[in-house]
């Protein structure tokens, strides 16, 4: 009699392909999270921003501005229209593309003394989505001053 010891090659071919399939699937599940924990992240610091100028506004008692760069991907709040005057800036984390409606390279938000904010391009939203799984933040600035955000 003959006692076999070990697994024949078909055995360890089946075991292969599981282990490949499942953690196939842990990357792509995982990298999924990831994304979304950047997207998470990145709608909390623009939050928080806003927050920041509305301070500055209140704290200060002079209108400030935010403008938006979509061509080098940030954010910044102004005392003034020069560029000479920021405040404060947001960068966007690589991979993160910021966008809204309309083909200028610039949108400005004008936050007033009394509360209200203006839009100076008719553009109220914007969003921010990573470039390869195009999911995206929506934001909505509101003219009595409140940010909307939600993970698209």
């Amino acid at each position: 009699m003959n006692k076999r010891k070990g697994f024949t090659l078909i055995e360890l071919l089946v075991i292969i392909l599981i282990i490949g399939t499942l953690t196939g699937t842990g990357i792509f599940y995982f990298r999924g999270l990831f994304v979304r924990q950047r997207l998470e992240e990145t709608m909390n610091n623009v939050r928080a921003f806003y927050q920041r100028t509305t301070r500055y506004v209140t704290t200060t008692g002079e209108n400030y501005w935010i403008e938006l760069d979509r061509s080098n991907e940030f954010m910044r709040c102004l005392r003034d229209t020069t560029a000479a005057s920021t405040e404060d800036s947001v960068g966007l984390t690589p991979g993160l593309d910021l966008d809204f409606a309309g083909g200028d390279a610039t949108i400005t938000f004008t936050i007033k003394v009394s509360g209200i904010v203006e839009d100076n391009n008719n553009i109220r939203d914007f969003s921010i989505y990573d470039s390869d799984s195009k999911d995206s933040i929506l934001f909505y600035i509101s003219p009595l001053g409140e940010m909307e955000a939600r993970i698209k």
